[in-house]
């Protein structure tokens, strides 16, 4: 499953994927014209991600989900 939620004026899209299990946590993309759809890397400690706007920078701002084991 692939939800995008944030758009940008260069057509720039952000959002967060996962596979269809309940054994998986979120991942945040940004997708663009240029490099297709990449994952974005999460700091240690966090094993769920979601993106949800991104500027015409190119900023990115989301949410994390802490690793709760």
């Amino acid at each position: 499953m692939t939800i995008a939620i944030g758009l940008n004026e260069l057509g720039q899209v952000v959002g967060y994927h996962r596979q269809c299990d309940e054994l998986t946590f979120d991942e945040a993309f940004v997708w663009t014209p240029e490099t297709g759809l990449l994952t974005l890397d999460r700091p240690t400690g966090f094993d769920g991600a979601r993106a949800n706007d991104i500027n015409d920078s190119g900023d990115i701002v989301g949410s994390l989900r802490m690793n709760n084991r």
